[in-house]
């Protein structure tokens, strides 16, 4: 399954503790997504 590629027009910043961070990345990892990608589901 292929996605569209869009472009990006803006930037969302994030405050997380590095906890938080290593849980976010993992999670995005496990369903093959970019960091960014998975926090936009």
């Amino acid at each position: 399954m292929t996605t569209p590629t869009t472009a990006r027009s803006a930037r969302l910043g994030l405050r997380a503790t590095p906890e938080q961070e290593a849980v976010l990345s993992r999670a995005a990892e496990v369903a093959h997504k970019s960091l960014t990608d998975f926090s936009f589901c």
